[in-house]
C-alpha cells in the first residue's frame, strides 16, 4: 500500500498530462509523458485519448480496492492534483463531444477555474480553443466564462509559416551535408585501420548514412545519395570480410529510435533484424533516385508505402521524418507523372503530414489522381457554408480537418491553403467551398 501511494503522484501526473496533451494536440506533451508509460500502437488521437481516461479510471479502482484515497495523496502534490482534476473534467467532455452532445455549463467553468489556476502555457489555450470551436459548431451556447478565459491568455505569436518553411529546407540541408561528411571522415578512419572501435564506427557510419540519404533525396540532392550507398556497400564488405556479424552489433540502444519506425521493407543485405530499418532506409531511397535520375517509372515494391505505423511514431522535432514526408510527396508526384497512381489512402495520408509540419505549398490548385479517386490542393479561403454534411476535427489554432462520407479536408486558417481527397465529388465541393486565392 505504501509503494502505492508512493508511486501514485508520478503515474497519476503522466496520465493527466496524456489526456492533456491528446484533447489539445500538443505531441510534444503526449510524446514526453503519456508514451513513457504506455505502448501507443495507433495514430488516432480520439482512441488514443479514449484509452488514457480508460487507464486513469483503472487506477481510481485498483487504489479504492486497495482503500487508499487519490485525493488524500494528492493533497500534498498540489501542482498533481490540479492537473489531475483537469484531466477528469477533460474525459468527461470528450465523451460528450464523441457523441455530439452539449457540454454541461458547470464542466466548462470548473474546467476553465481549474486551467486559470495554472501557467499560462499554450496547451492549455489550445484546450478552450477546441471546446469552443465545438460548441460554436453545434451552436451550442459559449458560455462567457470561456470566452474571459480565452482573453487572458496573451495573444498567440503570429507565426510566420513561409519563413519557417524556409528555415526547414535549410536544415534539411545543412543536416544532408553533415551526416554524409561524419560517415565519410569515420568510414576513411575504418578502412585505414586508425579507428579506435570498429563496431562503433560501423554502427555511427550506418545511421549517419540513413540520416544524410533522407535529406539529401528531399533536396534531391541524388549524386551524393549514391555516393552514400557506395560507403555503405564498402562498409558492408568490411564488416563481412572482419567477421563482425558475428559479434552482437544489433543490440546497442541507439537503434530503439529506428525500430520505432516500424518499416517492414525487404531483406536486401543480411544484416541482424535491428539493422533492416537503416539499411532499407538506404537501398530503397538509392533505387529510387536512380528511377528518378532516369526519368522512369519507380516500381511499387521499392516504396509500397514506408510509412506503415509512422503517425504513432512521429514526434513535435523529428526532422528526419519531416524529411521523409517530404521525399514522399516528390515519390507519387513523380510516379503519377508516369501514369502509376497512388491509392487515395496513401496520398491523403502524405498530404495530411505535409500540411501539419508546414510542407504543404501549393502554387495554386492541383489536381493529384489516384486509382480510387483523387486529392485536389489549393491556396485560397474555405468558406464552412459550403460545406454541408461535413464534420469539423480542430487540429490546432492553424489546421483544421473536416470529415464527411468518403472525403477529407485538411485546410491551415493561417496558411490559407489545404487540400480535399475523396472519391467522388470532389471538384464540385471545392467549386462551392473554396474562396479562390487571389495571385499578388
Amino acid at each position: 500500500m505504501e509503494q502505492l501511494k508512493e508511486r501514485l503522484p508520478q503515474v497519476l501526473s503522466n496520465f493527466s498530462w496524456g489526456v492533456i496533451g491528446f484533447f489539445g494536440s500538443d505531441e510534444t506533451t503526449l510524446r514526453n509523458e503519456l508514451g513513457l508509460i504506455i505502448s501507443l500502437g495507433t495514430s488516432d488521437r480520439e482512441v488514443l485519448l479514449r484509452e488514457a481516461c480508460l487507464y486513469i479510471e483503472e487506477i481510481l479502482d485498483y487504489s479504492k480496492l486497495q482503500d487508499v484515497n487519490v485525493l488524500d495523496v494528492l493533497k500534498n502534490h498540489p501542482d498533481v492534483y490540479n492537473k489531475f482534476k483537469i484531466a477528469r473534467i477533460l474525459c468527461d467532455i470528450h465523451s460528450k463531444i464523441s457523441n455530439d452532445s452539449p457540454i454541461p455549463e458547470e464542466e466548462v467553468l470548473e474546467l476553465c477555474k481549474s486551467i486559470l489556476a495554472e501557467t499560462q502555457e499554450d496547451i492549455f489555450y489550445q484546450i478552450l480553443v477546441r471546446i469552443k470551436c465545438y460548441l460554436e459548431s453545434h451552436n451550442f451556447e459559449v458560455p462567457e466564462e470561456l470566452i474571459k478565459a480565452l482573453e487572458s491568455f496573451p495573444r498567440p505569436k503570429k507565426v510566420d509559416y513561409w519563413g519557417e518553411y524556409q528555415k526547414t529546407l535549410k536544415d534539411f540541408d545543412e543536416k544532408g551535408r553533415e551526416f554524409h561528411e561524419k560517415a565519410k571522415k569515420e568510414w576513411e578512419l575504418v578502412k585505414s585501420g586508425k579507428a579506435e572501435d570498429p563496431i562503433g564506427s560501423i554502427q555511427n557510419i550506418m545511421w549517419n548514412l540513413s540520416e544524410a540519404v533522407v535529406y539529401n533525396f528531399a533536396l534531391r540532392r541524388f549524386k551524393l545519395v549514391k555516393e552514400a550507398y557506395e560507403i555503405f556497400l564498402q562498409t558492408y564488405e568490411f564488416a563481412r570480410e572482419n567477421n563482425l556479424f558475428k559479434t552482437k552489433l544489433s543490440e546497442d540502444t541507439w537503434l530503439g529510435k529506428l525500430k520505432r519506425v516500424n518499416l517492414k521493407w525487404g531483406n536486401d543485405i543480411r544484416w541482424y533484424e535491428d539493422y533492416r530499418v537503416i539499411t532499407n532506409r538506404i537501398i530503397r531511397l538509392t533505387r529510387i533516385a536512380e528511377f528518378m535520375m532516369w526519368n522512369r517509372r519507380i516500381p511499387e515494391f521499392p516504396y509500397a508505402n514506408p510509412y506503415i505505423n509512422l503517425g504513432g511514431d512521429y514526434e513535435h522535432n523529428d526532422s528526419s521524418l519531416w524529411a521523409l514526408t517530404k521525399a514522399l510527396m516528390m515519390i507519387l508526384d513523380h510516379n503519377r507523372s508516369k501514369g502509376n497512381l497512388p491509392t487515395l489512402e496513401l496520398q491523403e495520408e502524405v498530404l495530411d503530414y505535409a500540411l501539419r509540419l508546414n510542407l504543404l505549398w501549393p502554387e495554386d490548385v492541383k489536381v493529384l489522381k489516384c486509382k480510387d479517386g483523387k486529392c485536389i490542393v489549393f491556396r485560397g479561403e474555405i468558406s464552412e457554408d459550403g460545406l454541408h454534411g461535413f464534420k469539423k476535427y480542430p487540429f490546432n489554432a492553424d489546421v483544421v480537418f473536416y470529415r464527411g462520407k468518403d472525403t477529407v479536408i485538411g485546410y491551415s486558417r493561417m496558411r490559407k491553403l489545404g487540400y480535399v481527397c475523396g472519391k467522388e465529388g470532389v471538384d464540385k465541393l471545392i467549386r462551392e467551398a473554396l474562396r479562390p486565392h487571389k495571385k499578388a
